[in-house]
């Protein structure tokens, strides 16, 4: 059954019902059958009855009478005397005619004979068959005649002609299962196509349709259904396919990392921007969270969420330790009830800490550098105030100190803002070929007149190829800034040497002194804003600088596409660096 057909078990159930109709149809006819032919056996040996005793009145009880009427009537008849005991019938003794006393059979004789009547009943003859009897009393008193027939003969033929209708009900119910099946074959091929339609939908075809439209029938209208289904199913399948690209490309395309943990703490789904901010984590759909994000506040958030059903305020965590990054998160819902999962949406904030902290440093650094200079300008102005300008020398010399102090606001203003302009791209960049010489012969000629003042020699040693690619007033800059560096560190006799090579693809600029050199605890932090090694290493005659310098020279290199270094020794002098990219070579590495 489990791998028949419809078709099959449609016909079957057919043929089933219809057996079990014939055989309740040909029950019920043999039954009610049978009973109305024994009735009409008993009522016709009843009238038989008083036919023979009417015909035997006029000779009284006659044997060879009784039995040739017997023979044409087809019964058998017993002869009885008045008291119903057996005068004599073939095969039976006399006296065998009356059943014991109380016997329904007895009671009716004899009342026949009390009332003159005759009378008919069922029972069981002399060899134990059952058969019908009738009495009647014979006129004048003489005796009665006793008929009787076998039913055996009745159910006989109630038997056959029960046989002949089963033959051929058998054979108009196999004539129905074929008409059944005939009808059935279209309902079985149209059941057929549905499932296969059907099929063919779960599978992912949404143009399967099912034939049979052309009917006008009951059949028909299913087709027509199913293929109307089908169209609304193509449409909203279409939606959704065209909504979850949507939704895809949106995920895919959010700066923001997006997370979505099921109900059951799976994955479900996680961004490329999610992959990109966490390269170590091996995330697939269907992973379990808990096991693979170890972040407490984010698990901590996920259970609160999924909990509560409501969104979380945004929090920030820090992974990946000391060294590791800012995120900011937001959780939020969607499902309901025990089917409730949560998204959650992270911010890297990494470089917004890093611009914070540097605004911090940097305003406190700019405090720290401004306070120096304007106490000083205080001071003075206030011992000049409080009478030293009568004093000319005195008051001459507070004047120039306030003087250097204010050109120390200057340069330190002048820094902060090209500081600014190279931060915020407003400097632009022309980088071109550039021939060394001319550079370096202008950057050397503003450092000069303090190097004849300290007594420092100024060396020049530059390859004929070293022709790099950048910005002339740029490379003048960090040229300068750095051989002002290196005289303000170089005792007298010392020397400052500026020289070029080309070097894996890019030009080497380095200017070497001869002075005191770096500790080489400070030198991760030297091209850091205000970052200082000691006080004692201040300039020479300057009060100090402005702690800008070098930061301005990283921030120049690297906007012209290089990169810069430095090695020291200390009490040997300092070796600064820079390269930038070849006229018409590759670009440099980004690593000094």
């Amino acid at each position: 059954m489990g791998g028949m057909s419809f078709r099959g078990r449609l016909l079957l159930a057919f043929l089933a019902g219809a057996a079990a109709v014939v055989a309740f149809g040909l029950s019920s006819y043999h039954l009610l059958a049978t009973g109305a032919a024994e009735d009409a056996l008993l009522e016709r040996l009843e009238r038989e009855a008083r036919a023979v005793a009417a015909a035997m009145a006029t000779g009284g009880p006659d044997r060879e009478a009784a039995d040739r009427l017997g023979a044409a009537l087809g019964v058998r008849i017993v002869l009885l005397d008045a008291e119903g005991e057996v005068l004599g019938a073939a095969g039976e003794e006399p006296g065998s005619g009356v059943p014991g006393p109380g016997s329904p059979r007895r009671e009716e004789v004899r009342q026949s004979l009390a009332a003159g009547r005759a009378a008919a009943w069922r029972g069981v003859d002399g060899r134990g068959e059952e058969a019908a009897f009738a009495a009647a009393p014979l006129p004048g008193g003489g005796g009665a005649v006793r008929l009787q027939e076998p039913l055996a003969r009745v159910r006989a033929r109630i038997r056959g002609i029960t046989g002949v209708l089963a033959a051929l009900a058998a054979l108009a119910t196999v004539a129905a299962g074929g008409v059944g099946a005939r009808l059935g074959q279209p309902l079985g091929r149209l059941v057929a196509d549905l499932t296969a339609a059907t099929r063919r939908l779960s599978a992912g075809d949404s143009g399967a349709r099912s034939p049979g439209t052309e009917r006008a029938d009951e059949l028909g209208d299913l087709a027509r259904a199913f293929n109307q289904l089908a169209g609304q199913l193509e449409v909203r399948h279409g939606e959704l396919v065209r909504e979850r690209n949507l939704l895809e490309a949106i995920l895919e395309g959010m700066a923001e990392a997006v997370l979505a943990v099921g109900p059951h703490r799976e994955i479900t789904l996680a961004n490329s921007a999610f992959r990109r901010m966490f390269p170590r984590l091996p995330v697939q759909a269907g992973d379990d969270a808990e096991a693979l994000i170890r972040v407490p506040e984010l698990l901590s958030a996920l259970e609160r969420v999924a909990r509560t059903g409501r969104p979380s305020d945004p929090e920030e965590v820090r992974v990946g330790g000391p060294r590791g990054r800012h995120l900011a998160f937001a959780c939020a819902p969607f499902g309901l009830g025990a089917e409730r999962g949560v998204v959650a949406v992270f911010h890297d904030i990494s470089e917004l800490k890093r611009v914070e902290k540097l605004r911090r440093d940097l305003v406190a650094n700019v405090s720290h550098e401004l306070r120096t200079p304007l106490t000083a300008i205080q001071g003075f102005g206030e011992t000049l105030l409080d009478g030293a300008l009568q004093d000319r020398q005195v008051a001459r010399s507070f004047i120039e100190r306030i003087h250097r102090q204010a050109r120390r606001l200057s340069a330190l203003v002048d820094d902060l803002l090209d500081l600014a302009k190279i931060e915020s791209g407003e400097l632009r960049m022309d980088a071109v070929a550039q021939r060394l010489g001319p550079i370096v012969e202008e950057a050397l000629d503003a450092v000069r007149p303090r190097a004849e003042a300290g007594s420092v020699r100024l060396v020049v040693d530059l390859a004929g190829d070293a022709v790099p690619q950048g910005d002339r007033r740029a490379v003048v800059h960090v040229l300068t800034n750095l051989l002002g560096n290196a005289l303000d560190h170089t005792g007298e006799g010392g020397e400052v040497t500026v020289s070029a090579r080309v070097r894996e693809g890019a030009v080497r600029v380095a200017v070497s002194d001869t002075g005191i050199g770096i500790p080489e605890e400070h030198l991760d932090r030297i091209f850091e804003r205000f970052y200082r090694v000691e006080r004692g290493r201040e300039r020479r005659g300057s009060g100090g600088g402005t702690g800008l310098g070098l930061a301005i020279v990283k921030h120049l290199v690297l906007a012209q596409g290089g990169s810069l270094g430095v090695e020291s020794t200390v009490g040997k002098g300092s070796t600064f660096h820079f390269d930038l990219p070849r006229a018409g070579g590759a670009a440099p590495p980004a690593v000094a």
